[in-house]
């Protein structure tokens, strides 16, 4: 796949800004921030990866995080904001917003040391990505940011089916919040799209936002945040890939095609 050379991943007038964010909430030093971002800049742009390039981090540098709801856990994971954008700043911006960073069992070994860091979906890896298709295509015409209500993700050493947005305590903390409020109005998105209902009632609903009603187009208006229409649809893979299914043909009369799913959605949104 050729990379669009009208789409820019992660273009400069964003940079600073997140990286004030992000490096203040979740304890980055600067120099790694962006060592980062070029990791997962030449691995989109399909180049070699940044040598001995290690991109973890240690719990325990978290300092806005409670350490004794997320130590002692395993298959850490964070997962930090990326966007796609154009030099053409008259175009609307699209905040997509997903749950957590997901990962697989025991993917980071030692209990209580390491997080491995990503994009969410893993976007910046674009081949043979689930979601870029979609995504690339939405870009084509909007400013898009990704982020997730939850930046980082563990599982239950003694059980790992059981993940950390089961915790209550966890999902208490005022870090998500805190974190998905500023990138909100950071990014300032003429619409915010919540991929399934977790993220809405997750996160979005804590700062002013009702439930997410399932199964039809749901629009919500937050008044805290300058009256931005906020929209939930089934998420895109996996098992809930029945219900985008279920949600394009049923309640909107439409073919669904996972490669164009989120562009679909969007345009069903707009024209209603």
């Amino acid at each position: 796949m050729k990379l669009d050379k009208t789409n820019i991943f992660l273009e400069q007038y964003l940079f600073n800004d997140v990286k004030q964010l992000i490096c203040s909430e979740l304890s980055l030093s600067p120099i790694f921030f962006e060592n980062l971002y070029n990791h997962f800049l030449r691995i989109y742009k399909q180049e070699d990866s940044l040598k001995e390039f290690n991109a973890t981090m240690h719990i325990n540098k978290l300092k806005n995080f409670d350490q004794s709801i997320i130590s002692q856990k395993n298959s850490y994971g964070i997962d930090l904001p990326v966007w796609f954008s154009a030099k053409n700043k008259k175009r609307k911006k699209i905040m997509l917003v997903g749950m957590d960073p997901l990962r697989d069992k025991n993917e980071t070994g030692l209990i209580n040391e390491i997080a491995s860091l990503n994009s969410p979906y893993s976007i910046h890896n674009r081949v043979k990505n689930n979601y870029y298709p979609s995504i690339s295509l939405l870009a084509e015409n909007y400013d898009i940011y990704i982020t997730d209500v939850f930046k980082l993700f563990f599982r239950e050493p003694k059980n790992s089916s059981i993940v950390s947005n089961q915790n209550s305590s966890f999902r208490a903390l005022k870090i998500h919040t805190k974190l998905l409020e500023k990138e909100i109005k950071l990014f300032s998105p003429d619409i915010v799209l919540c991929m399934g209902k977790q993220p809405v009632n997750d996160g979005l609903a804590k700062i002013g936002l009702t439930n997410f009603i399932p199964s039809i187009v749901t629009k919500v208006n937050n008044i805290s945040l300058s009256k931005i229409p906020i929209y939930a649809i089934p998420h895109a893979t996996g098992l809930a890939s029945k219900h985008a299914k279920k949600f394009m043909v049923e309640k909107n009369n439409s073919k669904y095609n996972s490669k164009t799913y989120i562009l679909d959605a969007v345009n069903l949104i707009i024209n209603k």
